[in-house]
Parts: structure tokens; C-alpha cells; sequence
């Protein structure tokens, strides 16, 4: 934490690093100590605290810690440990929560390129059956595509009428030797 002053002004900082819990699945059982624990936090940030199954060895698939982390940049997935005999281990790292950082509003909570991609998909076009012709309608408005339908409707409705009269009419011809 720091110290507040006067010239302190929220919307001049960025927040950069957050508390995030953080599990180590399966680690060596030396590194259950912490001690050792810490030291591996430490890799990832500043630790804050070990959840009670962990301090209490009541868990042992995995050792839980709340980690302040800087989250500007991506979240490790491992991070190397070395063993007593010089081994080194490559221990992996997952989290409860992955909170998403925009780097261009320099915000947590979204990600400006995320809602972009989300934008671009809404607009990719989808394809519809209507009485036997497909047509190809924009999936970006809302209430325009109805109207296009209709359009399309009605242009293909006396072209299907007119095709079986014709037919029939075909079929008639031939019955009767001509």
C-alpha cells in the first residue's frame, strides 16, 4: 500500500496489479513448507496469503495462495523450481479467476479487442432456407432482416406458382401424345 498524500488523483492511476488467487497443482513435497511457498508466490508477485487447507496440509493436490500480481502483463502458466538435488522442475500454475485487461483503455474488466472480435462475429452472415432458395441475410440489425425476408418472399412466390402451372402443363402435353 501506499501512502496517501494530497496530489493523489484516481483517474491519473492505472491500476496494475490486483490480489488473484493462484493454485499450484501437485507440488513437490518439499515445496509444501511456507517458506518454500512463499518463495514460489514471490515468482508471481507479492504474496498475501495461503488459503487454510494449504497452511494446514489438509489438501494436498494443491497448494492455494492469494497473489498481488501484476495483471498488464499475461499470467504466467508455470514457473521453474529448483528441486535440493539441482533438479529443475517445472511446476504448473493455474487461477480461480482471470481478470480480463484492456491495454488499450488501460482498464480491468474488458478488453477492448475482445468486444471488437464479438462485434465483427454478430455481422458475419448466416444462411436461410426460404421455400427452397437460400439467402444470405446480415445478422448485424436488428429488425432489417425481417424486411428483407418479406422482400425475398414475395419476389420468389410467383416465380415457385408460375414453375408448377408450367409443369403441369408439360406433363399434360405429354399425355395426351403431344
Amino acid at each position: 500500500m501506499k501512502a496517501w498524500s494530497e496530489e493523489f488523483n484516481v483517474q491519473d492511476k492505472v491500476l496494475k496489479t490486483i490480489p488473484l488467487w493462484v493454485r499450484f497443482p501437485n507440488p513437490p513435497i518439499n515445496c509444501w513448507s511456507m517458506k518454500a511457498l512463499s518463495k514460489i508466490g514471490s515468482t508471481l508477485g507479492n504474496p498475501v496469503y495461503a488459503d487454510e487447507c494449504t497452511i494446514g496440509s489438509i489438501r494436498i493436490s494443491y497448494a492455494r495462495m492469494l497473489i498481488e500480481m501484476d495483471i498488464t502483463k499475461p499470467l504466467p502458466r508455470s514457473v521453474k523450481l529448483q528441486d535440493p538435488k539441482g533438479r529443475l522442475i517445472l511446476q504448473e500454475v493455474t487461477y480461480d479467476w482471470e481478470p480480463k485487461y484492456c491495454t488499450k483503455c488501460l482498464k480491468i474488466g474488458h478488453d477492448c479487442a475482445e468486444i471488437k472480435t464479438a462485434q465483427s462475429q454478430r455481422m458475419i452472415q448466416q444462411r436461410k432456407v426460404i421455400k427452397g432458395k437460400q439467402v444470405w441475410l446480415r445478422t448485424d440489425r436488428d429488425g432489417g432482416n425481417e424486411k428483407k425476408v418479406n422482400e425475398q418472399q414475395k419476389i420468389t412466390e410467383p416465380t415457385q406458382q408460375s414453375e408448377p402451372e408450367s409443369k403441369d402443363k408439360d406433363a399434360q402435353k405429354r399425355m395426351r401424345g403431344g
